[in-house]
């Protein structure tokens, strides 16, 4: 029992040691293995370039375009009412919403039967004092005999009774009065046609045919047609660069449009008259008067152009005062309100300060920070950092196309 107890405890022993004789070796094998094994070789990975659209710009006058929306209104409006009453016997076929009219044409006519009577009796006072004032010269007549006749003083107030010189006054007044209330009748009978006190454009009609009018009755409104006034909101910082009317020069040339009323292009051209003395109360806008001209379009200089609309709203291009030495730049490529991105001699970004003179809808107006002939970057980069390198569309960038194959 003994030697097989000893027996079996040798075999266990070699056993452990076999063991422990081959993870010695799997790690003298790892080891070797481990620091045999070749390393990858790493290498900094250069910056590829930036594929970026640019501009060059030029310096140069440039007469900026000031870009506002307006109301169209009228230049004369009226609202037209009669000077007598009475019964409206006709309404010409003019007096219709839309219709245009000239000046001096005939609108309404009132019942005239009442007038015209008036007219005859106020002729027939009129001859009636007439007579009276024959009546009178004869009595003067009689009167200066008698008064020569009369022997001793008389004082002036005596002679001016004598010779009936009270009754010859009113005579003569009511010679005056009757003739001005002929002149009366007959206005008052020519007041019963209605007529256009200029050329206009009818906006309503209020009365028709058999309806009572009075002096306060609206007949119709009317609105002239020889100029539409637009009202354009510009921001308060812009009014300096709009020429306003003065003996010195011109005012500002103003473009108007109509988007989506009149074709593509098409326009009508006014000029700045002035510039209200308040602010409006949407946006603390000022609001600039544009006078235009014949805006519906019946002279034969204008015929074919769009007719403006009234109370139609529409976009304005002002012609600003001329900046001299600038440069025009797109507004979408000013970053960051006065910030321009700028692709150097190096082809490399730069973020350059510049100085914003004027700013338009579509355009800013530089006067330093920029030189003629430098490239603005026009294309978008999300992220952007001083002095990335950037390429030119069509131009290869052999560092960023050379790869290595990956270790």
């Amino acid at each position: 029992m003994n030697e097989q107890q000893e027996q079996g405890g040798l075999s266990r022993s070699r056993r452990i040691l076999l063991g422990l004789a081959i993870v010695l070796a799997g790690v003298a094998v790892v080891v070797v293995l481990t620091r045999t094994a070749p390393s990858p070789q790493t290498r900094e990975q250069e910056q590829q370039a930036r594929l970026v659209t640019v501009q060059a710009v030029t310096r140069e006058d440039q007469s900026p375009e000031i870009e506002a929306f307006g109301e169209v209104n009228p230049e004369r409006e009226v609202t037209l009412q009669p000077r007598v009453s009475g019964s409206v016997l006709e309404t010409t076929a003019a007096l219709e919403p839309g219709n245009l009219v000239d000046n001096n044409e005939l609108l309404l006519r009132i019942d005239p039967a009442d007038f015209a009577l008036a007219v005859e009796q106020r002729k027939a006072e009129l001859e009636q004092a007439r007579a009276e004032l024959r009546l009178e010269e004869g009595n003067q007549v009689v009167a200066r005999q008698e008064f020569e006749m009369v022997d001793g003083p008389v004082s002036d107030e005596e002679k001016a009774l004598m010779l009936r010189q009270p009754q010859m006054q009113r005579a003569l007044a009511r010679v005056s009065t009757a003739e001005a209330a002929l002149e009366q009748a007959r206005l008052n009978l020519q007041r019963t046609r209605l007529r256009a006190p200029f050329d206009a454009v009818v906006l309503a009609r209020e009365v028709t045919r058999g309806a009572q009018v009075s002096s306060a009755t609206t007949v119709a409104r009317l609105a002239g047609t020889d100029a539409y006034r637009v009202e354009l909101s510009v921001p308060v910082s812009q009014l300096p660069w709009i020429q306003l009317p003065r003996r010195d020069g011109e005012a500002s040339t103003v473009e108007i449009f109509h988007d989506g009323a009149w074709a593509p292009g098409a326009s009508r051209s006014g000029r700045v008259l002035r510039v209200r003395g308040d602010l409006g109360e949407t946006g603390r806008m000022a609001r600039v008067l544009v006078r235009v001209p014949d805006p519906l379009a019946r002279s034969e200089a204008n015929a074919g152009k769009p007719r403006l609309l009234l109370d139609s709203f529409v976009r304005a291009s002002i012609q600003g005062r001329a900046l001299a030495d600038v440069i025009a730049l797109d507004r979408a490529w000013l970053r960051s309100d006065n910030q321009v991105w700028v692709m150097n001699d190096a082809d490399e970004l730069e973020i350059r300060e510049v100085e914003v003179v004027l700013r338009s809808a579509g355009t800013v107006y530089i006067r330093d920070g920029l030189s003629a002939g430098e490239r603005v970057v026009t294309s978008s980069i999300e992220v952007v950092t001083e002095g990335m390198p950037l390429r030119l569309n069509g131009h290869d960038d052999s560092a960023s196309d050379e790869r290595e194959p990956d270790a």
